[in-house]
Order: C-alpha cells, then structure tokens, then sequence
C-alpha cells in the first residue's frame, strides 16, 4: 500500500495519558518473576494467553526452595511480593487489550490461598486506541504500613487522573478509593502520575506527577515542562511538595525535549525509598541526584520536615555500547566469485530499467532517472524517444546525489527538464537543477527554498508547484506551493481541517492541460479543483462521480481531454479517467495482452498525442483504451531473462535458486552459477511485481514460492525440473505463512506471525510452536533456516509495537528448535544485527550474521558466532551490500561462506 502520511500535528496532552495506558497495547504478556525487598521470596506468573487472559500458572518459592505451585483462574498482568510472601496483583479476564471480561484485583496469602478478589466489568474506552476500562497505571506495596496499592486510570483520559485502591494486606479487606490528585490544593498544570513509592519507616508515599503549568506539550519545545514530587500521608494528603517547573524543557529543541520526557516516562525520576526515611530524586536539567533526609517535627505542629542531604552529579547507568567493534576482526581466505548466468543481462540491453517514475515532454521524448553503476555517480539522468532509442544519458555526481536520496524529475518547457533532489535523512535540504536536454549540463537554481517535496509538477507555463510540508519534529503541515520558472513563489494554499477551500489530506495534485489545479484527498475521498493562481473553484465526490467507493486514492495525473487520471490503489478497477465535471470517461485495470497485470512504477500518464503510458519498473508502457498494453519500451517481460532479484536460496549442495522480481520465474543454477533451467508461472499466477517472497526447496528438490509476499498463503509449486505443478495452500495462520522445508522429511516448517507450526505434506498441523526455550513468547518470527538435523533456527523479535523496529530495546532472539519441535536453546542475536533487513546462516554448530549499524542500512560486516550465540570473529565486508544474503554450505574442499551481493554476483570464502 502507497505510504498514508500522517498530516496532523501531535500533542502531548492528547496523547500522553493514551500512551501510558496503553504502552503494551498489542504486545504479549511475558513470563515475568517477582522478588520481594528482602529477596528470600520470588514469584513466578506464567501466562498462558498472550494478552493474559484467563488461567496462569503461579509459582512462589522462598531462597530457591518451591512453597507453592498451581494455576489460578486469571494470570497477574503485574504482581508484587512481601518479605513475608503475601502476593498482591491486578489481571484482565479477557485480555489486556479486551473491551470485555473484568478487571481483577487480588490478594494471595503465602500458601497460595486467595484471601480476596475484586471484580469490575471492564468496557471500551471512548478514545482512539484505547483499550477496555479499568485499566491499571501500576502498583506498589507498602509493608511498613501494612497496604498494597492498585493504581487505576480513570476512564476519562484527559483528567489524566488515578483511583488508588487501597487493600490491607494482613486481611485483604479494600479500605477505600482515593483520588491523590483530587487532595492537591494546587493541581493546576499536573497531568499524569509518572511513578509512586512508598518511604521506607514513614507512612509517606513519595509521587512524581508530570507537570506543564501552561499546558505545554511535551512534544513542542517550551520553557515550562518539569515534574512536581510530593510526600503524601496515609489519607493521601500532600505534606511536602516540591515543582522542578522547567526540568525537562529544552527549548528550540523539540525532539531532544521529547527524548528528555520520554526517558523520564520509561524510568521515572525516584531513584530510592528503600533507606528508612530517606528518598533520592533526579534533577534533569541540573544533572543532579539529591538525597532528602524526612523527620516528623516536634509538637505541637508534629509537622514533617524534609530537608536535603547530599547532591552529586546523576551518572545513570548506560546502556552497553554495541560490542560488536569490539570482536575481534579477521579476514577469511576468498576463493573467488561467480555471476549467476544472464543476471543484469536486462540491464544492459536497455536504456530503460529501473524506473521509480518518469515524465514526457512535448516532444514524446520520456525522462527519468536510475541507478547506473558508472564510476564516481550512483545515479543517471536518462532521455529516451518515442521509440525507446536513447537521446542522452547525464550522470549525476555524488555531490548532488546519494544513494539515501528521492529524485523527481520533470520537464518545464522547451529543452529544459528540472531535477529535484532530497535526501532521506534531511527531507528538509532540497537541492534543485534545471536540466538541459540539448548539451545534457545540470544549474544550480538558486534561492530555491521549497517545502519538503512530496509531488512535483509543471504548471504548463515554465513554472512549477509543489505539494509538500512543512516539518518540524512532531509536527507536520500540508502546503501546496506554486513557483515560476525561476524558483520564485507566487501563490500557496495551505491546510485548514475547517475550511472546505483548504488542504485536509492530500496525496498527489495536478495541472490540468487548460492550468486548473487538481488536488486528491484520500480521506474525504475528493477532488479539489483550483483556477491557475491558487483560487479555490469546485469540489468533486469520488464516491458520488464514481457511484461505488474507492479503495484507496493514491495518484492523479493530467489527461489529455482536460480531465484527470486518477490511480486508485488496489480498486476495480484501478484507473479512472475522469472529466473536470465529474464525469466517468473510462476505467480499467492495466495489463498485457496474455492478462498478465504488473505493479505500476508511475501514474498512468497522457501524452502530447494523447497516448497513455506507464510503467512497470523494467519498461515504459503504453496503453489502449482498454488498459491493455500495446507498445513495450525497453525489455518486454520475459520468464527467460533474469532481471531484479527477489529472492534467493541455496541448497547444501550449491544449488541456487533465484526469482526474478519482475516475472516470478525461479531460476535454476548449479554451483558455478550456470543456468539449469527456469520455473515459469502462468501469466495470471501473480498481480504485481514480486515482493519480499517467501522461497523454499524440498528433499526431492520440489520448489515452493509464494504468490504475493510473506503474507501470502498461496505458493507455487514446481517440480525439480521447474515443471509448474500447481498452487497449494494451507490457510493455517490468519497474517501470513513463510514455508520452509525440513530437512530429512517431507514435512514443512510454517512461520506465521506469532506462531511456527510443523505441517505435513498433506496440510496436517503436527506441532504449534509458540515459545522460546527460555519459556518466554516467541514474538514475530523474523528469519528462519532450517537445519541438516532436521529442526530449525529462528530469530524472533517481541510482538507488538511497544518499541520502534529500530529501537536497541527491541531485541532478536535465536531459538533452536528440535526436528519434533521442542524449544533447545534461546539466546540474543548479535548486536547490530536487525532481522527485518538482513540474513543468517547455520551450518549446525555456528552462525553467520550480516550486521549493520541501523535498519534499512546496507550491511557493512559480518559476524561468526558458535552453537551458544558467543561471537568468533567479524569481518568487514569489501562493499556495503544491499538485499544480500549469506550461506553457509558443505563442500569437498572444506565449507564456504557464500556472500550474495543481491544483483548476481556470489563471493566464495573459506571457512576456518
């Protein structure tokens, strides 16, 4: 799906509540242990749904020696443990994430008797994304007083307020109900509780409140961000307070400011009750731990007094740096290199691959710019004619280009294109050039000063416009901007939710060939049409025009009537020309002439002729009326011809298979990378280009691949001579299958999205695998390789969204399964290395891993480690690789590690 971008500008107050509440939303309960103060008691809660719902299994045992074992009829989302091994908790009956079932408050006695439940009916929340109410912010005990504590979020989110249930913890009972917040005298500017402790020998309870006395967001820099602490008696009256009112502002900085806020949400600011009358707080902005010392006063005012008695710098405890430069380098003997047969081939015949979009000038003539390997650039500029024949090719120098940078390319008027360039990481630093067709010289313009460029266009006049935004770090504002030829503003509409003549959700935007501009929404699902100087003229229902609904609006180009062509991603159909009345021209579904459909690179687009064309990645393609493609520019499709590769894997025996992202052919190569034979699908076996695929070879060397990507449920079957056999599929997970082959059997191992299943040839479920060896939940199954003993090797990562996927907190594990299924051993994956980009590899007794600093970066080295997980060696890789993969195999000479640099090429290394 195109990428939906968020336009709205995020707030702290609105969110806050929301996110603390609701921090583990979609992410499993683990096995969690408990200790008590003293340490001589722990607690064991094995949950026995991933949400906790339900039973869970309890053990509590004393300096290692089980008192007590069993299940209960809920399972404790969070529990505490006293010293002398009374156990208090909250569950939900159906689920964390359930708008049902209750909410459960309970107390178990030290031989696993429960002595008390509360149960309250818990119901939807009435804020978005929030979950069933009550909900619980936390707990705590307090033995000096004899009480546990249940922190219950009111239902109301935006009082950002608690109900402290408060139990005895000798007999059980409930003694009340209380608001901290509703006793403060001076609330104002307080929001959400961000952690409570009680104050070892006194009857306090030290809380930390979030504090912003102007409502300031903690998502926009402001001076007025801090905390409040407060000392709170046993009715949970305030006796001594202190506000830290700027402690976490960081002005002109709003994501530092929101880095600060964020950090003190994950670790709060009490740093110590546990000394008898004594506290430790953390002063941010001062970069300070300061020690209080509490005494009650003399009477007759018996008042507390609380006075400071030490302050040193705060030294936090850091997170290890990544170890990994830490492994000792060594470079493995290369044994030489192969290119697969025929990989690039495509390439090279053509001037036209590669293609992200393009534009046509009034000549016929198509522009656009591609990778090109040539020496000292990364990318091309590349015009071509009316016949596909190449007119000029201009290299772009590294000074303008990165390979981490988004070009847009269009013509403006006579021989004069414009090229635009931003780069990923600084969306904000845009670098402009007009392009000149005729001696192929690339200017600098000057004073150009755009918004973040999402759609380029030419206003038919030598000017152009842009629709972008305007970024800040958390905030985000549409903008469409009109300039003349010379990179000068002359008009700009910007976005207002309230006003109909404003930007609301726009996604692409065109000129029409008489200058009307034409805006799609893809929320409100609408045409929005202004005159050539910004004026707002007319709106237009899609929903109305089109009399269905769209699926989801994603492109708009000019139509050669005066009318538009909108790409409605993944409609029936998804093309629709469209007349500035509101009127249906036509509609189709694009398609060549044997049905095969492909993934557009590109809008349909209409030339001076009024021809239409697009593109598949690999050529420019020009359609009928139909949508049926009648002119190929550039390599026809062909099963034959290896173009991109998709996927690749290699058998113990070197046998390679590789897919051509284009057709879906498996090509088939031996050893030495000579071509075998080639699996060809039928014209109608996939919709698209080929994506992410799912690859896997069985015992006899039956090929299984899926259709669509690795939420497909269907795959490909060819014979070992890639005979097409037919589609198979299994249906057995609701997200998404990856099939990978057991060694040794017939039987397939089926990684879904939070369960691996071991199914046999007939589609029979042998063994539903959900935990690691360490008992935790197995998480999302991210890479996995089976292994010659017949089991299989998993990295997993936590389910859910509780951490970014590049978050160092988010950690991968490896699992060994036995060839049965059962869980043999667990530990983390190296550092740096992030599964969701790259590979690994076993040959049963080590692993090999391609590790990079950051997701989505290019590998820059690889790491062997042993059976246990223990790093070997690391080597630097002679390039930075990109979609490559690593195998491990057998050979009579010794093993090898085979590099494939994700284009054609496999490196040969000598393992020790």
């Amino acid at each position: 799906m195109p990428h939906q971008r968020s336009r709205r500008t995020f707030r702290w107050l609105g969110i806050t509540a929301t996110l603390l509440c609701t921090a583990s939303f979609g992410a499993d309960l683990p096995l969690k242990t408990y200790a008590s103060a003293s340490g001589h008691f722990s607690l064991r809660v094995d949950p026995q749904d991933r949400d906790g719902a339900g039973t869970g299994l309890f053990t509590l045992s004393r300096d290692g020696n089980i008192v007590w074992s069993g299940s209960k009829p809920f399972t404790f989302w969070e529990a505490v443990v006293a010293d002398n091994g009374v156990i208090g908790g909250y569950a939900y009956s159906e689920g964390y994430a359930s708008g049902g079932g209750e909410f459960i408050v309970a107390i178990i006695d030290a031989n696993g008797v429960v002595q008390h439940e509360d149960h309250a009916a818990r119901e939807w929340g009435h804020f978005l994304h929030s979950v069933g109410n009550p909900q619980s912010n936390g707990l705590f005990i307090d033995p000096d007083n004899d009480r546990f504590v249940v922190r219950v979020a009111e239902s109301d989110i935006n009082t950002q307020s608690e109900i402290w249930w408060t139990y005895r913890l000798h007999d059980a009972q409930l003694l009340g109900k209380e608001a901290p917040r509703s006793k403060v005298a001076d609330a104002t500017g307080l929001h959400e509780v961000i952690a409570a402790r009680p104050v070892a020998g006194t009857p306090l309870t030290l809380v930390q409140w979030y504090r912003s006395i102007d409502g300031s967001s903690a998502l926009s820099s402001s001076d007025h961000v801090g905390t409040r602490f407060a000392l709170l008696d046993l009715d949970y009256r305030p006796v001594w307070s202190i506000d830290l009112a700027d402690d976490y502002a960081v002005p002109g900085d709003e994501k530092a400011q929101f880095l600060r806020v964020d950090d003190i949400r994950q670790h709060g600011a009490i740093l110590d009750t546990a000394k008898s009358s004594h506290f430790t707080l953390r002063e941010v902005a001062s970069n300070q731990r300061v020690e209080y010392r509490v005494d009650h006063g003399e009477p007759p005012s018996s008042a507390w007094q609380v006075r400071e008695t030490a302050r040193r710098p705060f030294d936090p405890v850091q997170a290890s740096a990544s170890t990994t430069a830490s492994i000792k380098e060594r470079v493995l003997k290369r044994l030489g290199s192969f290119v697969l047969e025929g990989a690039g081939s495509i390439a090279k015949e053509s001037p036209i691959h590669d293609l992200f979009d393009f534009g046509m000038d009034d000549q016929g003539r198509f522009g656009f710019v591609a990778g090109c390997g040539c020496d000292g650039q990364a990318a091309e500029i590349t015009l071509v004619d009316h016949s596909g024949e190449l007119v000029r090719r201009t290299p772009i120098p590294r000074s303008i280009d990165s390979s981490h940078a988004e070009s847009k390319l269009i013509w403006l008027r006579d021989d004069t294109w414009l090229l635009v360039q931003s780069r990923y990481a600084e969306p904000s630093k845009i670098l402009a050039y007009r392009f000149n067709a005729t001696d192929g010289s690339l200017r600098s313009m000057d004073g150009f000063h755009p918004p973040h460029i999402e759609k380029l266009v030419s206003t038919r006049d030598g000017g152009f416009a842009v629709l972008g935004s305007i970024d800040t770090t958390f905030t985000h504002e549409d903008v469409l901007v009109a300039f003349d030829a010379n990179g000068k503003q002359r008009w700009q509409i910007a976005e207002d939710i309230s006003d109909r003549e404003k930007l609301f959700s726009p996604v692409e935007f065109t000129v029409t060939t008489s200058g009307e501009v034409v805006v799609l929404e893809n929320i409100r699902k609408i045409l929005q049409i202004y005159n050539s100087d910004g004026s707002f003229q007319k709106t237009i229902d899609l929903v109305s025009a089109w009399e269905r609904q769209p699926n989801y609006p994603s492109g708009i180009e000019a139509d050669k009537t005066g009318g538009v062509i909108v790409v409605d991603f993944q409609g029936h159909p998804p093309i629709v020309r469209m007349s500035l009345s509101g009127q249906v021209v036509s509609e189709f579904d694009p398609h060549f002439s044997d049905g095969r459909q492909f993934s557009m690179s590109g809008n349909v687009q209409s030339g001076t002729d009024g021809k239409l064309w697009t593109s598949d990645g690999a050529a420019l393609l020009r359609l009928d009326e139909r949508g049926q493609v009648d002119l190929v520019l550039g390599q026809r499709p062909d099963a034959t011809a290896l173009g991109n590769i998709a996927g690749i894997s290699v058998t113990a025996q070197g046998r390679i298979y590789a897919i051509d992202e284009r057709t879906g052919a498996v090509h088939v190569f031996d050893d030495s990378g000579k071509r075998i034979h080639v699996g060809q699908p039928d014209a109608t076996d996939y919709k698209g280009s080929v994506s992410l695929p799912s690859l896997t070879i069985d015992d006899t060397g039956d090929i299984f691949v899926s259709r669509r990507d690795d939420n497909s449920h269907d795959f490909l079957h060819y014979s070992t001579d890639g005979r097409r056999i037919g589609i198979e599929s299994s249906g057995i997970d609701d997200v998404a299958e990856r099939w990978i082959a057991q060694i040794g059997s017939s039987n397939r191992w089926v990684l879904g999205y939070e369960r691996i299943r071991l199914v046999s040839a007939r589609g029979d479920v042998m063994r539903v695998i959900e935990r690691r060896a360490d008992g935790q939940w197995l998480g999302t199954p991210r890479r996995a390789v089976a292994r010659a003993d017949g089991g299989l090797a998993v990295v997993s990562q936590p389910t859910g969204d509780t951490y970014a996927i590049d978050d160092p907190r988010r950690p991968a594990t490896v699992t060994i399964y036995s060839k049965t299924g059962d869980a043999l051993k667990s530990w983390q994956a190296p550092e740096d290395y992030q599964p969701m980009s790259h590979d690994f590899a076993n040959d049963g007794d080590r692993y090999a891993f391609l590790l990079s600093t950051r997701d989505i970066v290019p590998a820059m080295s690889l790491v062997l480690t042993d059976a246990e997980g223990k790093a070997q060696f690391r080597m630097a890789l002679p390039s930075a690789y990109v979609n490559s993969s690593i195998f491990l195999l057998p050979r009579e000479s010794g093993e090898e590690l085979w590099l494939f640099d994700g284009k054609g090429t496999v490196e040969r290394y000598a393992m020790p």
